[in-house]
C-alpha cells in the first residue's frame, strides 16, 4: 500500500515539531536528573572571621553528612560556606581592617547523574591557603587541580560521574590588606539553562532553513 504523499512544507512542519518535542523531552529529563546532583556523605567545614583590634574571631562549621550553610562575621569581615544540591561554595570577604577565611577542609560527595560541573575561583582579594582540588576517589585521579599559590582568577569544567565518590578541598582566605573577596566554587548547570540551550539550538535550526 502506498502511503499518503507528504509535501515539503508538511515535512518541514513535522520535522520542526519533532525537534521541538525532543527539546522539551530532553529539557524535562535534564531537569529531573539535575534537580539534586550533589549528595554529601561527609564534610568537615569551618569558617572564621576577625576584625583587627576590634573583636572576634568568630567561627562556624558543619561536620557530618548532608547539606550545609554556615557563616561567621565580624565588623568588616564575612566568611560563608554552602553545600546545596547544585553548589559547593566557599567565600570570604574583608575590608582594610579585617580578615576572613572560608574553608571546606574536606567534603566527600557523589552525584546523582553524569554531569559537567564548573569550578570557579578568585583569590585576588586574598589568597588560597591550600590548593583547590576535586579528587575522584573511586579512580584515584584528580579531576580538578588549581594551585593555591599566585593563581589568577579562572574557571574550568569538571566532569563528574554517577556511582563514583569524590573529595573536594579548598581554603580561600580574604585579607584586609587586599580589601576584597576570595572564593572557590563548584556548580552544576541549572536545568533551566540547559533547556534554554536546547531551545536556542532549535531557533538556530529554523533560521538556517
Amino acid at each position: 500500500m502506498v502511503g499518503p504523499v507528504v509535501g515539503r512544507k508538511e515535512r518541514d512542519i513535522m520535522k520542526k515539531a519533532c525537534l521541538f518535542g525532543g527539546t522539551l523531552l530532553a529539557a524535562g529529563m535534564t531537569s529531573s536528573a539535575n534537580s539534586q546532583v550533589f549528595s554529601f556523605t561527609y564534610s568537615a567545614i569551618r569558617v572564621g572571621a576577625y576584625a583587627y583590634g576590634v573583636s572576634g574571631p568568630s567561627y562556624d562549621g558543619h561536620y557530618g553528612p548532608g547539606f550545609w550553610s554556615v557563616a561567621a562575621s565580624e565588623p568588616g569581615a564575612l566568611a560563608t560556606s554552602d553545600g546545596t544540591p547544585s553548589l559547593i561554595d566557599m567565600t570570604a570577604t574583608s575590608d582594610t581592617l579585617s580578615g576572613a577565611f572560608a574553608a571546606a577542609f574536606v567534603s566527600y560527595f557523589t552525584v546523582s547523574a553524569d554531569t559537567v560541573a564548573t569550578a570557579s575561583w578568585d583569590y585576588t582579594g586574598g589568597f588560597a591557603l591550600t590548593d583547590f582540588i576535586v579528587h575522584n576517589v573511586t579512580d584515584g585521579v584528580d579531576v580538578l587541580f588549581v594551585s593555591g599559590g599566585g593563581t589568577p582568577p579562572g574557571t574550568a569544567p569538571v566532569p563528574l560521574e554517577a556511582g563514583k565518590d569524590y573529595r573536594l578541598s579548598a581554603w580561600p582566605f580574604a585579607t584586609g590588606g587586599l580589601d576584597g573577596t576570595s572564593f572557590a566554587r563548584l556548580e552544576v548547570p541549572a536545568p533551566s539553562s540547559l533547556a534554554l540551550l536546547g531551545l536556542g539550538g532549535l531557533v538556530a535550526t529554523r533560521r538556517r532553513r
